[in-house]
């Protein structure tokens, strides 16, 4: 018996069992061609051998790229499938203690033709795996496509999705090797065992949103850490319209928030290289700036956070509020990370939520404890593990507000505890409290230097661009930290 794991750089460049220690461990036999395929299904010695196949992109590509015309492509894409199926009916019937996972293609955008071509290529292996008489075949669906993220070469995976692509089919095929054969009196079973089917598949359902949660958290998280050099900047206004033309806009954006910077951190040797208002023309909700260096991004938000610590944000900084580039899947995160740190604080231990990095954190730490690290932190997913059980709807308000329609069919699949059934109502009643309480002015704003020299506003007055005073927990603690 051999676990046997047939493909190409995309599994052999990120494939080490120590990482997958998870799941079984596999051969790894790489191959990139139809002859090499063939040579090495040949190869495949008898007995309860588990195969995982994922290569049909390249033997298409090779097959199809020379084509001159239309006609001919479409002819080759399907000879080169129907090709790999042949090979894969005959093995299979001569190994028919064996099992065989075919892992559909992943995108290839170095090849111009390709993605056109991805329904005729879908099309074509359905039939294919309809077309066997072997039962021991299963087809495997790829990661969707805004998990596959390639190198400047569109061929080879970058390490975080090559990492997503292996524990995806690795799981999908430990399901399929380990499932036992239905009996052919399946539909004499009891009503206890259909509630036992039942059981199983929420189960199932469970693990697979499990998954695909840790999956795109890691995918943020990439996303996130490629704009470290980027600074949010709320709480801004300016005396004077800005300009209308673009160019002039942002240069007095860069102005404005550059004065900022200054302020905060004396000395500030950052450049700010680009500034964008985002959808708004109008006022100044948000202010993103691009830095020249990451290292002076971590630092100026750290100079913040320091300062608003000790309370040394005062007179025109007061309003002023500093954070890094994420995108709605993070804030969402942050949101449920920070209702589970106010539901488990107690009288013993408190719980914050480090929210200005690329992938947000729960920290858990003793009460009256002198050593200022942790006794216990958690991932998303992790928290999640642990504590996601102890949450309530009333205490996923935020997060659902946060998620807006963004997700609509997708919630439980990003962030488990969130429900489709429940998001509708809870964005209302949400909606309907803020209302009650009142969104409430913060008062004055950081004006820069055409408002004059001390900086201030009048506090009696709602400055254009306040988005209203800060939730609690928005400085990188949940509420539940700051009793």
């Amino acid at each position: 018996m051999a676990n046997l794991l047939i493909g190409s750089s995309n599994l052999a460049r990120f494939y080490k069992p120590e990482i997958f220690k998870d799941f079984r461990q596999y051969q790894m036999m790489k191959c990139t061609t139809m002859d090499s395929f063939n040579a090495l299904m040949m190869e495949i010695e008898a007995g309860k051998n588990r195969v995982v196949i994922s290569v049909l992109e390249n033997i298409i590509v090779d097959s199809a790229d020379s084509a001159k015309t239309e006609e001919t492509m479409d002819k080759k894409i399907k000879d080169s499938i129907k090709m790999v199926f042949s090979q894969i009916q005959t093995t299979s019937a001569r190994l028919p203690d064996s099992k065989f996972c075919l892992v559909m293609p992943l995108r290839r955008p170095a090849v111009a033709w390709y993605e056109g071509k991805h329904g005729l290529i879908e099309d074509e292996i359905k039939c294919g795996i309809s077309s066997l008489t072997s039962f021991n075949v299963t087809r495997i669906n790829c990661i969707c496509t805004s998990l596959q993220q390639f190198d400047k070469d569109g061929i080879h995976l970058t390490e975080g999705s090559g990492v997503i692509f292996l524990e995806s089919i690795l799981k999908s095929s430990e399901e399929i090797f380990e499932a036992i054969q239905v009996p052919d009196d399946v539909n004499d079973q009891s009503p206890d065992d259909l509630k036992g089917l039942i059981t199983i598949l929420k189960t199932r359902f469970e693990a697979d949103n499990m998954m695909f949660a840790r999956l795109r958290e890691e995918v943020d998280s990439s996303a996130n850490k490629s704009r470290e050099d980027r600074v949010v900047v709320t709480g801004i206004t300016c005396k004077e319209p800005l300009p209308r033309e673009n160019r002039q806009k942002i240069e007095k954006l860069k102005s404005l928030v550059a004065e900022i910077f200054a302020e905060i951190k004396p000395g500030f040797e950052g450049k700010i290289l680009y500034a964008s208002q985002g959808r708004n023309d109008q006022t100044f909700p948000t202010v993103e700036v691009k830095l020249d260096k990451v290292e002076y991004a971590v630092a100026i938000r750290k100079a913040f956070a320091d300062k608003k610590k000790k309370g040394k944000m005062t007179g025109c900084l007061e309003r002023v509020f500093l954070s890094n580039s994420i995108n709605v899947g993070t804030r969402v995160r942050i949101e449920i990370l920070k209702s589970i740190a106010k539901k488990i604080s107690n009288d013993k231990e408190f719980a914050f939520v480090a929210s200005f990095i690329s992938r947000p954190v729960l920290h858990i730490r003793q009460k009256n404890d002198r050593n200022e690290k942790p006794s216990r932190s958690y991932t998303f997913i992790d928290a999640i593990k642990q504590f996601g059980t102890q949450l309530q709807k009333t205490d996923l308000l935020d997060a659902y507000a946060k998620a807006g329609k963004a997700f609509a069919g997708q919630l439980e699949q990003n962030f488990v505890v969130l429900k489709e059934s429940d998001s509708e109502e809870a964005q209302t009643n949400f909606h309907k409290a803020r209302m009650q309480r009142g969104r409430g002015g913060r008062g004055g704003s950081y004006r820069g230097r055409g408002a004059g020299s001390n900086h201030y506003e009048d506090p009696n007055k709602t400055p254009m661009g306040s988005r209203g005073q800060k939730r609690s927990g928005e400085e990188g603690e949940s509420s539940a930290s700051k009793k």
